[in-house]
């Protein structure tokens, strides 16, 4: 069976791969990429200052000091990590969201320093910063609730000042400008993961809505691990003392 498979996967991979030797790389055309651009930034005054090198377009915010970058790239077929030729389509990409976190990221870091969480290491493959994982100790005093308390609700205004510069919103849950995740380091020195708000799988996402993110509000989960994996792009983990531990 698993020969007669073998045999038609060969047949199919052959006869995709006559379909597609006719086919030329195909790219967007600049007003393809414009319109693309004015989709996503949702109302946000851009202009297009050009090419920044073939087929990536280059925009900038008249509102502001925000650039970002619209490319396309030609659709291939890979199997196995065989390139097999093009498709004749082609895919528009951009980094306009994470240009936008670039945008307010010093003041990020300056809420971070002001509520006593400058202690971090920021991920290997870094951008700008999107998650935030937070090393607290278990006992913590109240003043240091609060500070993290206050320190989540500057960031959601940070996320509604950005919403309310376009005119739908930008920001849901598969697009989170911040995402969240708090370890408890225990007395033995391994680390209790949380399980975020409304357990959205370890971590939370802030957006502009209603919600109150208060660090009481987030349980506990049962999952005990030696080390925390820093965040692996755009993000920092954050090891924060409490007064308690420097005594």
């Amino acid at each position: 069976m698993s020969k007669f498979f073998r045999i038609i996967t060969v047949i199919i991979v052959a006869g995709m791969t006559v379909l597609c030797s006719g086919c030329r790389p195909k790219y967007a055309t600049e007003n393809d990429v414009k319109t693309y651009a004015q989709n996503i930034v949702k109302g946000e005054n851009i202009e297009c200052v050009g090419e920044a090198e073939q087929h990536k377009f280059h925009f900038i915010s008249k509102d502001r000091n925000l650039e970002f970058d619209v490319w396309s790239e030609a659709g291939t077929i890979n199997i196995d990590g065989a390139n097999f030729g093009y498709t004749g389509d082609y895919h528009i990409n951009n980094d306009y969201l994470k240009n936008v976190n670039l945008y307010y990221e010093k003041r990020v870091y300056t809420l971070l320093k002001k509520y006593g969480f400058d202690n971090y290491r920021k991920s290997d493959d870094y951008y700008s910063l999107r998650i935030l994982e937070f090393s607290l100790p278990e006992i913590m005093s109240m003043k240091e609730k609060e500070n993290f308390d206050e320190f989540l609700a500057e960031l959601k205004k940070i996320v509604i000042e950005e919403n309310n510069k376009h005119t739908e919103n930008i920001y849901n849950e598969y697009s989170a400008m911040y995402n969240v995740e708090v370890w408890y380091k225990t007395p033995q020195g391994d680390y209790l993961r949380t399980l975020g708000l409304n357990n959205n799988n370890y971590s939370t996402d802030i957006l502009p809505d209603d919600t109150v993110y208060k660090l009481e509000d987030i349980p506990k989960s049962n999952m005990v691990v030696q080390n925390i994996i820093r965040p692996l792009r755009d993000g920092i983990l954050i090891e924060f003392s409490s007064e308690y531990d420097k005594k």
